[in-house]
């Protein structure tokens, strides 16, 4: 009050002007029965007639409250070492709650009264708080995360309602019940402070609670202080106050702070040293001077104007704002946690930003011819009425809670439109052709319905994927470059002639071949390059279709898409062009190129089959010469479709060492059951392996004389590979089984 008088006497406001408009019992928001005592004490009163009333409360520990026949009923919590509680949200200095005909339900037998907490997670001691705890086989007191002592009230008993009255002042903390209706007493000093939390339950299981009443002190919501006439209050919550003023001419600049000093700036800095509710009041004379108030600006939502950049002054509300109702031009206050703003008379503004303002549930927007930008974006507003904004030309509005937006006939100013993630949406946009000069639509996410129709030569962006379209008509869109509809359930999709669409996204639309084939004609036949088209979710394209997959392609277009595409041809080459190996023991590396390069699978295996020369090659393609002659060296596709890439190479100059080579593979006897190999007897001990054409190794033995026989009567006619082999000695031989 000292703070208030002070304020006044600084702007020469008589007391009593300040206090006409200012309501004895504010609104809390409450859904009980509220009676005011004074203007700050009250007394609710809950009979659980509706369910409104539960919104004034949240519970601890996963439990849920359940409603019925004048009772409420905290259950099905998950911890059985906390206590199951129902705290009511209003901040109170609590003084007394009586509740009738309250019971616990469960073995654990606890009622507890909880006041003057800060917070509450289900502790039975929490710290700060003080309360009585009942239970069935011993009640107490606790103060401040203490056990304080046990009280004589008589127990609990499992399901028999009592009625309590629980008090708590200065001097102490008492409690009542039906049953004897003695007053206990803990004694000692128990101080309520305001805005605290109180809480009601049970110990690890369910209670139930009859009519209760609450009654204490409580803080007055900052909008029902008495504030002059005269000057705008700009009401902050925050430990520093800085925000910028935009004014034309030479107009006197008043701020008269919550600490009663002064600033004549346009830009002022006030410290005041720790968080705190606090007014700040501006008086400019003339108000006609005033065009820009910034709390909070820093052009992250796309920018606008060359407003200065203003970190969130955690401001709550403005009162008197309309003191500047005919020259306020903008109004910024990104990131603050206003909760409403009432801009309905304002003639002359042009621009309001209200970006992440995320307790924002409502603003008033009245007749704005001037008012070319509103951001409301990430806010929590339950309604948005535009009617009468005819001059508004970008809109920002996405992450509300509002189900419609009343458009009336504005629209013809309008370029971009966001109003993205709003699934609750139950409206449709009204038809484009409401709005001519429309080059961005940004609605993805807003539960839309119905056939998608877009005309306009302007439009250049429609991101409206996640919705529920049946159809898209984009027939008209010349300058189109970006459209999503992903996610849509399309019958009939329509993308005219697509001059200018780089961008093509149709992800999870239920195309069918024809339709999917359509668009990559018409994407083809528009002659683009460098676009990106997701076409994934739906069927693949038919062989013609494939055709102008290829083409856009080959123009440098990205293409996700539904389909298996196989490899069609490798041709493989020997570096620099080499096909020859020279030098003993020489190599020559390969390398392989698939087409098509957009195939499915473009892995290959390397393999050698072994001519009137001898080779080995690596999994990378590197050949090491063996013996002189020529080997064939094979690339073969991963991906099944039997493709398979060759080059002959020619070795020569190789010195075959006979401790390293002293044999050869002997006779070779080859029918559709066996392959059976005559070899020498010093070959005993070697390892046997016989390989496909693909390099698979089918079968592996160990030479035990000089007899070996592969069993190839479940395999296929073809080329097969035999590799001899002990330490760094090889010997290998091609077979074919007719």
């Amino acid at each position: 009050m000292i703070r208030t008088l002070i304020s006044l006497a600084l702007i020469n406001i008589p007391l009593i002007l300040c206090c006409q408009n200012v309501p004895d019992h504010p609104d809390l928001g409450l859904h009980g029965l509220v009676t005011w005592f004074d203007s700050t004490h009250i007394r609710v009163e809950y009979d659980w007639a509706d369910d409104s009333q539960l919104s004034d409360w949240i519970t601890t520990n996963t439990t849920t409250l359940v409603r019925g026949n004048g009772f409420v009923t905290v259950t099905n919590g998950i911890s059985s070492t906390s206590v199951w509680a129902m705290i009511w949200k209003q901040g109170i200095k609590c003084s007394r709650i009586i509740a009738e005909d309250a019971a616990p339900l469960s073995d654990a037998g606890h009622l507890n009264f909880y006041s003057n907490l800060t917070s509450f997670t289900g502790t039975w001691l929490p710290n700060p708080g003080f309360g009585a705890v009942l239970a069935t086989s011993m009640n107490f007191w606790t103060h401040d995360g203490v056990k304080t002592g046990d009280m004589g009230a008589p127990f609990l008993v499992v399901g028999v309602a009592r009625d309590y009255e629980y008090t708590a002042s200065t001097t102490g903390m008492t409690i009542k019940s039906s049953v004897d209706n003695v007053v206990y007493s803990y004694n000692a000093p128990c101080v309520p402070v305001l805005d605290r939390k109180i809480a009601l339950g049970g110990w690890a299981g369910n209670t139930k609670w009859g009519k209760l009443i609450i009654e204490g002190e409580v803080t007055i919501p900052w909008q029902y202080e008495p504030v002059p006439p005269d000057v705008i209050n700009i009401q902050s919550s925050g430990a520093m106050f800085a925000p910028v003023i935009e004014v034309v001419g030479t107009p006197v600049i008043e701020w008269i702070f919550d600490d009663s000093t002064t600033s004549a700036s346009t830009t002022p800095l006030k410290d005041y040293g720790s968080p705190g509710s606090r007014h700040n009041f501006l008086k400019v004379t003339p108000w006609s001077a005033l065009t820009g108030i910034n709390v909070g600006y820093d052009a992250s939502d796309g920018g606008y104007g060359g407003f200065d950049m203003v970190a969130n002054q955690n401001v709550l509300g403005f009162q008197n704002l309309n003191l500047a109702k005919s020259s306020l031009q903008y109004l910024c206050a990104s990131y603050n946690p206003v909760t409403e703003l009432d801009l309905k008379e304002f003639t002359a503004l042009k621009f309001v930003e209200l970006f992440e303002c995320q307790y924002l549930e409502t603003v008033r927007l009245g007749s704005h011819l001037a008012l070319e930008r509103l951001c409301v974006e990430d806010c929590d507003l339950d309604s948005l009425d535009l009617s009468g904004c005819a001059a508004i030309e970008d809109l920002r509005a996405a992450l509300n809670n509002y189900t419609s937006i009343n458009w009336g006939s504005v629209g013809q100013l309008i370029w971009h439109i966001c109003i993205r993630d709003n699934p609750q949406m139950t409206e449709n946009l009204p038809a484009l052709t409401q709005f001519p000069v429309l080059r961005d639509l940004w609605n993805w996410n807003t539960n839309q319905t119905g056939a998608f129709v877009c005309h306009s030569p302007v439009i250049q962006s429609i991101r409206s994927y996640d919705n529920h379209y049946t159809s898209a008509d984009l027939s008209g869109c010349t300058g189109l470059r970006a459209f999503s509809l992903s996610g849509s359930q399309l019958a009939l999709l329509d993308l005219g002639n697509a001059d200018n669409l780089i961008d093509v996204q149709l992800k999870d639309c239920g195309l069918a071949e024809s339709q999917v084939d359509y668009s990559l004609h018409t994407l083809d036949l528009a002659g683009r390059s460098g676009g990106y088209l997701d076409l994934t979710g739906n069927a693949a394209p038919s062989a013609e279709g494939l055709v102008h997959y290829d083409n856009l392609i080959n123009r440098g277009w990205t293409i996700d898409i539904s389909m298996t595409v196989s490899v069609t041809d490798i041709i493989v080459t020997g570096a620099e062009g080499a096909t020859t190996i020279t030098t003993d023991d020489g190599t020559l590396q390969l390398s392989a190129t698939v087409f098509p390069a957009y195939a499915t699978d473009t892995t290959i295996t390397w393999s050698i089959v072994n001519g009137t020369g001898q080779a080995a090659i690596t999994s990378s393609g590197l050949v090491t010469a063996v013996d002189n002659g020529t080997v064939l060296a094979l690339a073969t596709a991963n991906d099944e479709s039997g493709v398979y890439g060759t080059l002959i190479i020619t070795i020569s100059n190789q010195v075959l060492n006979s401790s390293n080579f002293p044999f050869i593979i002997g006779k070779i006897i080859v029918n559709s059951n066996e392959i059976r190999v005559l070899v020498n007897s010093c070959f005993i001990s070697w390892k046997a392996d016989l390989y496909n054409l693909q390099g698979i190794l089918i079968s592996s033995q160990i030479v035990e004389s000089d007899i070996l026989i592969f069993d190839v009567s479940t395999l296929p006619s073809g080329i097969y590979i035999i590799v001899l082999s002990k330490g760094e000695n090889i010997r290998v031989a091609n077979v074919i089984k007719p």
